[in-house]
């Protein structure tokens, strides 16, 4: 499928040094919150009731679970900007989805019980 173009299809352009210190800022906000909401979502899992009597846990694990869950939703925001803007790669976006996941199942099906 010659077309006579010497020109490979697909090729990115060379990047410059504002374009790497574009992707290290970037870098260096999404990490932490990054965190952050993993933070949060190991803290729900590893909330679990004492008894029947302990209700409080229960509330903590679904707060954490919601912070986590609202913290997704805020980051996704740059993360898609980011992405969007060619400053960073679109696996990215996969990191505060899967993490929303996570806070979901906790919130539904993997809820702790009293």
């Amino acid at each position: 499928m010659s077309n006579g173009s010497t020109e490979r299809p697909h090729t990115r352009p060379a990047r410059t040094s504002h374009a790497w210190l574009r992707t290290a800022v970037c870098i260096a906000i999404l990490i932490p919150c990054n965190l952050v909401i993993g933070y949060f979502t190991f803290v729900a899992y590893e909330v679990e009731p004492s008894g029947p009597w302990d209700k409080e846990a229960v509330f903590h694990s679904q707060l954490a679970s919601g912070m986590a869950l609202g913290a997704c939703v805020l980051l996704s925001l740059p993360t898609l900007f980011f992405t969007a803007t060619g400053w960073l790669r679109a696996w990215w976006c996969a990191i505060p989805g899967l993490m929303a996941v996570a806070a979901v199942l906790r919130l539904t099906l993997l809820a702790p019980t009293v």
